[in-house]
């Protein structure tokens, strides 16, 4: 099948292409790299990485099983770098778009877009246009695929599933300047021998099958594995000249700026202005290093004085000047600034209200999806009102944040400096109000504030957007203030998102009496974030998650879907209800995966094929039902905020692992293409002869067909194997005449086959199919077959792969009573074997002439012993051939004293220490001793080594002698002239 991908104008980057792949060399630094803690790299036997920087990748956990005298960085052993790549992401992916489908051999052509999910069957050709290929579902080709880069240019294909190449697939055979690019949300599995040319992006794991290989690199939050005889090769000259568009950025560039204070301010003191550069989700953390920004106010008016957070030298404003027009320049690196503001000219008894203005020559607070409440909120001055002294430090929900001040103040019209309201001590009457910024509407939870050891539950509302205000107050009838007019509050909030406070004073007139005049002051924007995540169920259906390990029952089969419940608690284990209702709604994600069974597995990343949602109730709790795991065994594992960080202000203060959550084991196995028994001596095999060539290979796989790997019983430690294993079982059958001869088959005892890495091979293994206690003519139509016969969750195989029963006649795919998979390449690929044995027959002969010898193999053909004559391969050791004085391996025995001369034995072929027999005969004679030298040669052979040559020589029914009847050969016996064909003695 072909995938063939024309040109289309490439993604429009806003990036410089220099910072952008300096951006993407970090996302992919090596050829395997994880961008999480927990992920691993995971080398299995016979698989190579070559041409990784410095011969280490980026990882904390390196499992190396390349194998002895196998160098898994090509010519020495990889190493960890205990670090790890920088994360890329994307979640663009539009509900409601079309699933594509190919049948058998169909070709079609797709262009960039948003699409449901892709599936192909074998042999489909595609063609695809460089560009943005955005699949919410799953990406999955069939059998022998080809994806085919027609022109330069770069595909970019982002599946919100997983993606699985099918076996034998092809990518990007042309390479540079053809790139293609492949993210996952979820897994990514390349099928058996297939090779891409890509760079290769998944939030779970990424899994190459025995064979494959992979050109350019691969980066995984979860686990990179490399199944058997597997590799991928660094491509850094491609890196620095694929498009990789936003990606390598996080998927971040500037939508607008967001601008940030406290709303209110008074005169006589500065106030700090956040500006930072959002992207359309309204996230910060970009880059804007080089940027310069020109700041203004709507009034005119405004001294911008100093840099609280970034740096002074890049702000470039009038000494003196009030007219609020200053510039900053971003350095390298910096994602925001904090700059000192002065509004100092205000008229007596008034308050002005006016906003700021940011642009960089293209982008400003209004561009994109800014709003103003959230990004470009009105600033009040005037000469009266709070000030909430320095920051309010975001906290957690439940603690207590001690220490918040609040100074009443005005400013001195003569001085212009700031002086204290109210008298040390002075119980005030006040009103405060918490506004919920981020979510937008509140919950329900209070802000509790303590003041002088009295507690007041004060109300949450929605922010009303107007800076200074809002729609409802609790009144404080006694808030004690301190020295410098202060006065000193703890808070506590048992909820979660980003706040504001509001302060009001109705100013009283000289007699006492209300003016309905107020001061006013407001805090800082805030943020209040999770204490812990907590897993309260797991489930599969009406299946709770029993939590076993080696025990039984099992929890699910590794691959399927599972819900897992979670509630987000506050430090005194209440639940926080308005989490996951932020403007872009806060997810939850999984880390700290810690394999409990088998000890020391392999570590796998979970596959979230959605998000969380929330499920309102009592408590609030969030369920995802669409969770699977590629693996067996058991898992303990931590709830956490999807993206590590409450915005932007931190992680949480705990991260609560989970009680045991399996046990999983394998959905099915699989058995490989490819496999083959091969005969022991070319066209044919003796019986019992331990030569057979065997070739399969079975995997325990997910439910999607990812190996899992921790399906073992090779390891030493044994808890840190799997217990129970599948037991293989052999089947073998005669031209279909229905008898089940698979007890007679045996592979090499002093080889034996174990569970590696979730995979059961037999490469080029040695095998016997033995001899039946009778003696029997040659099986002609010999298959051979494999099944499962015992296993601790009683997996199997997929019914519809068998194709063999041996103990039924005719084809047991139509009557459905198939019950193993074959070896043999095919049905037609059938192997004879022969009941054979080794003769050696007595001979007599003149002295005067060489003794030719029958030293022959044989096989019963049913009705009588036959010479062998396609036997080219028979070797006998001849340390087992013992002459009068010893064996001949050692060469100065091969010449016996006969008479008064010696014979020395000849053979056609005693190469390499063995009698090589050709057409079933060694080719062996005894020279002549010469005249009148005469006498006898006694020989034995010993067959303990050669039981398929065995034969019953003594007449007692078993045909497992391990010695031949001692064979005489003897000289001086007249045998007649070559002439006379008849002599009779005449008696007188």
């Amino acid at each position: 099948m072909r995938i063939i991908v024309g040109i289309l104008s490439l993604w429009l980057c806003l990036l410089s292409s220099k910072s952008l792949a300096a951006a993407c060399a970090d996302v992919f630094p090596g050829a395997a790299s994880n961008a999480q803690h927990n992920g691993s790299v995971n080398i299995n036997y016979g698989s190579v990485i070559y041409s990784t920087p410095g011969n280490s990748l980026y990882t904390n956990n390196l499992n190396d099983n390349a194998g002895y005298s196998i160098n898994s960085c090509d010519t020495v052993d990889c190493t960890a770098r205990n670090n790890l790549a920088s994360a890329g992401n994307f979640n663009l992916f539009p509900n409601g778009q079309p699933d594509v489908t190919l049948a058998y051999q169909e070709s079609r052509t797709l262009a960039p877009g948003n699409y449901n999910s892709l599936l192909t069957s074998s042999e489909t050709t595609l063609t695809l246009q460089p560009g943005d290929y955005a699949f919410r579902g799953s990406f999955t080709t069939g059998f022998n695929t080809e994806i085919i880069v027609s022109s330069p240019g770069t595909v970019r294909i982002f599946v919100r599933g997983e993606i699985v190449f099918g076996s034998q697939n092809v990518v990007n055979s042309a390479g540079a300047p053809r790139y293609t690019f492949f993210f996952s949300r979820s897994n990514i599995q390349i099928g058996s021998s297939s090779t891409l040319n890509s760079y290769i992006y998944s939030r779970g794991s990424t899994q190459l099958s025995a064979s494959s290989h992979v050109n350019g690199a691969i980066t995984s939050r979860g686990n990179v594995t490399l199944i058997s005889a597997s590799s991928i090769t660094y491509d850094a000259a491609a890196l620095s000249s694929i498009d990789l568009g936003e990606f390598c950025n996080d998927g971040s560039v500037v939508d607008h700026y967001n601008i940030a204070h406290d709303g209110t301010g008074v005169t006589c003191a500065a106030e700090v202005v956040t500006i930072t550069p959002h992207d359309s989700a309204h996230l910060g953390g970009i880059n804007n290093g080089g940027v310069t920004i020109n700041l203004s106010t709507s009034t005119g008016k405004g001294a911008w004085t100093g840099v609280q957070t970034g740096t002074p030298a890049n702000l470039t404003s009038a000494p003196g000047a009030n007219n609020g027009v200053a510039s900053y320049t971003f350095a390298p690196g910096e994602t925001s600034v904090s700059l000192f503001f002065n509004y100092p000219d205000v008229a007596a008894n008034t308050a002005e209200t006016f906003s700021i203005n940011v642009s960089d020559g293209g982008i400003t607070e209004t561009t994109g999806v800014a709003t103003s409440a959230l990004d470009d909120p009105d600033f009040i001055f005037a000469n009266t009102g709070f000030s909430f002294s320095g920051l309010v430090n975001n906290f957690v929900a439940g603690d207590t944040e001690a220490g918040v001040q609040i100074q009443a103040i005005r400013t001195d019209l003569n001085s212009g400096e700031c002086v204290g309201l109210f008298a040390d001590g002075a119980d005030v009457a006040v009103e405060l109000n918490a506004e919920c910024v981020n979510p937008s509407s509140c919950a329900g939870v209070n802000l509790q504030i303590t003041n002088n050891a009295i507690t007041t539950n004060v109300a949450t509302t929605a922010d009303d957007g107007v800076a200074g205000t809002a729609s409802v107050y609790t009144l404080i009838p006694n808030l004690r203030f301190g020295p410098d007019s202060t006065a000193t509050l703890d808070l506590k909030y048992k909820d979660v998102g980003q706040l504001h406070m509001n302060i009001r004073k109705e100013i009283e007139l000289q007699d006492g009496t209300p003016s309905g005049v107020y001061m006013f002051g407001s805090s800082n924007n805030f943020i209040v974030r999770p204490h812990t995540m907590v897993i309260t169920d797991v489930r599969s259906g009406s299946t709770i998650n029993p939590g076993t390990t080696s025990g039984m029952p099992g929890f699910i089969a590794a691959g399927e879907p599972f819900q897992v419940t979670v509630e987000v608690r506050d430090s005194e284990n209440s639940v926080t209800p308005n989490y996951g209702n932020e403007t872009v709604p806060e997810g939850i994600d999984f880390t700290n995966l810690v394999i409990v069974y088998p000890d020391g597995g392999d570590v796998t990343g979970l596959n979230l094929s959605d998000t969380f949602t929330r499920v309102v109730g009592s408590p609030v709790t969030f369920v995802n039902s669409t969770i699977s795991w590629p693996q067996v065994g058991a898992f303990t594992v931590a709830p956490d905020i999807a993206d590590g960080d409450y915005l932007a202000s931190g992680g949480l203060s705990i991260v609560t692992q989970s009680s045991n959550i399996g046990r999983f084991y394998p959905h099915h196995f699989e058995f490989a293409i490819g496999s083959s028994i091969i005969n022991s001596c070319d066209t044919f095999s003796y019986l019992s002869h331990d030569n057979l060539t065997v070739n399969f290979a079975l995997s325990a796989v997910t439910s999607s067909g990812m190996v899992s790997t921790n399906y073992r019983n090779n390891q030493t430690n044994l808890s840190a194997n799997y217990q129970g294993v599948a037991t293989i079982g052999y089947v073998a059958e005669n031209n279909n005449l229905g008898v089940d001869l698979g007890s007679r088959f045996e592979m090499n005892p002093l080889s034996p086959i174990g569970w590696v890495s979730g995979q059961y091979i037999a490469s080029n293994m040695s095998a016997v199919f033995n001899r039946d206690t009778v003696i029997e003519s040659p099986l002609t139509g010999m298959l051979f077959g494999v099944n499962i016969q015992s296993e601790h969750d009683n997996r199997d195989f997929d019914s519809t792969v068998f194709n063999m029963n041996a103990a039924t006649l005719g084809d047991c795919s139509i009557t459905n009573s198939c019950d193993a998979i074959r070896i043999n390449a095919s049905d037609l690929d059938v192997l004879p074997f022969y009941f054979g044995r080794l003769r050696l027959t007595d001979a007599f002969g003149p002295e005067t002439a060489d003794l030719p010898v029958e030293f022959v193999t044989e096989y019963w053909n049913g009705n009588l012993w036959v010479q062998n004559n396609v036997d080219n391969c028979t070797a006998v050791a001849q340390s087992t051939i013992a002459f009068p004085v010893g064996t001949i391996d050692i060469l100065a025995n091969r010449t016996v004293v006969v008479g008064g001369g010696t014979s020395t034995v000849v053979y056609a072929d005693d190469s390499a220490g063995s009698i090589h027999f050709s057409a079933g005969d060694a080719g062996q004679y005894f020279t002549a001793p010469g005249a009148g030298n005469m006498g006898s040669i006694d020989v034995d052979v010993n067959l303990t080594l050669y039981p398929w040559l065995r034969s019953d020589w003594n007449q007692d029914g078993d045909y497992s002698d391990d010695h031949l009847p001692k064979a005489t050969f003897t000289f001086g016996s007249y045998r007649g002239h070559d002439r006379i064909i008849f002599w009779r003695e005449v008696l007188n």
